[in-house]
Order: structure tokens, then C-alpha cells, then sequence
């Protein structure tokens, strides 16, 4: 009965530690710097919102024109130092630029934040050269090609302007976008509008007879 009780016991007891590890383990992964869904967005609004609640946030635009990007047409609307882009085949935000001195993110993360700082926040992320600045690339969880982008000056490392995006980085992600079927592939050109989308129908074909084998030589 001893031997009994001392195992039930020494169970139970390597149940607690290993409980103990893996809630320490999370907590650890939480505390790290990390994107959250609410840096996908700005005022509230997040990528994949409809126009009509963009309009809700950030009102009457400026002005507003039409543009491709990738073959995906969207239409721009212009708030001074702030773009919003929505897909004209999703009717949805795709696109956010934040430009000037004014903007403010999580964590105070404005114009001039270090790249100390942006570190802090989102912890290390991609970065790439890009027009001479230094841009640090964030994928938003869950969602593979919606991207954070923040431009830093290359030599003092300090935020130019943050570009909020669903739309491709380049020519390869805009084909995996269609292989992978995004939301907005209905908004991209097909590079080849001639090729028909659906097959040929071959039904009416004559069907061809198969050959026969004729033993012996001619009569």
C-alpha cells in the first residue's frame, strides 16, 4: 500500500512540474516583443474592413483615384499624410501608408522612434534595403501575406513612415498570392488573358479508332 501511495504521489508530483514548465513557458512567449492583430490597422480600423467602415473612421477623403498595383486594382483615398487603399474586387482595405509626423501606433510608436525601440515593441522581424532606408517586415499571425512594414533612415535608424499592407511585396508573393487563393485574387490581371480559365470542351470530338493488328501478308 506504501509503494502505492509513494507513486500516486511522485505522479502527481511530476504533473505539477511539467504544468509549471509549460505555464512558464507561455508566460515567457508572451512577454516576449511580438506583432498583435491591433498593429494591423490604424484608428481601429484593421486590413480587410469593408470601405464603408473605413469611411466610418477616417471620414470624407481628401480625393481619391484609381490604381493597380500587381495587376490588383484599388482605389486610393487620400487623408493628408495617411492612405487608405481598398480592392475594387473585395470592396475591402487592403493597403495603410502613415507619412509625416503625425501618426501614433502601439507603444508610442511615432516618426523618429528608434530602432531600439521598434524592437521593443515588435521584437526583430525581416529587414531589407529598400530605396537606401532600412525597412523592418512583420507578418501579421494567422494571415501570411499581410505585412508591417516600418521605413527607418539607414543611418540613424530612426522611423520615416509605416506601410500597413495585404496587397504583394513583389512580383514572386503576387503569384503565390493566386496559387494560395488570397482574398483579393479576384483583383488581379492574369498574365495571359487569352488562355481560357475553364477547359475546352472535347466531347463533340470525333473519337479516334483504335489500330488494328492484321496478321499475314496482303491477299
Amino acid at each position: 500500500m506504501n509503494i502505492l501511495l509513494k507513486k500516486i504521489a511522485f505522479a502527481a508530483f511530476f504533473l505539477c512540474m511539467v504544468l509549471a514548465g509549460q505555464t512558464a513557458c507561455e508566460a515567457e512567449t508572451a512577454d516576449k516583443p511580438h506583432v498583435v492583430d491591433e498593429d494591423f490597422g490604424y484608428k481601429g480600423m484593421l486590413l480587410g474592413d469593408s470601405a464603408e467602415d473605413m469611411l466610418k473612421v477616417m471620414g470624407e477623403a481628401d480625393y481619391d483615384r484609381k490604381e493597380s498595383v500587381f495587376g490588383i486594382q484599388v482605389q486610393r483615398y487620400e487623408y493628408g499624410d495617411i492612405t487608405v487603399s481598398v480592392a475594387a474586387a473585395s470592396n475591402r482595405v487592403v493597403d495603410i501608408e502613415l507619412k509625416g509626423k503625425d501618426f501614433r501606433l502601439r507603444e508610442d510608436i511615432r516618426y523618429g522612434s528608434t530602432k531600439y525601440w521598434i524592437h521593443h515593441v515588435y521584437g526583430m522581424g525581416e529587414t531589407q534595403l529598400l530605396e537606401g532606408d532600412i525597412c523592418h517586415i512583420y507578418e501579421r499571425p494567422g494571415h501570411r501575406h499581410e505585412h508591417l512594414l516600418l521605413r527607418t533612415d539607414a543611418e540613424s535608424g530612426a522611423l520615416i513612415s509605416v506601410k500597413i499592407t495585404a496587397l504583394p511585396l513583389n512580383e514572386a508573393e503576387a503569384e503565390q498570392m493566386i496559387i494560395d487563393g488570397t482574398d483579393i485574387e479576384a483583383g488581379l490581371v492574369a498574365e495571359n488573358p487569352a488562355l481560357p480559365e475553364t477547359p475546352i470542351d472535347t466531347s463533340a470530338l470525333p473519337v479516334p479508332e483504335e489500330p488494328k493488328l492484321v496478321l499475314g501478308g496482303a491477299g
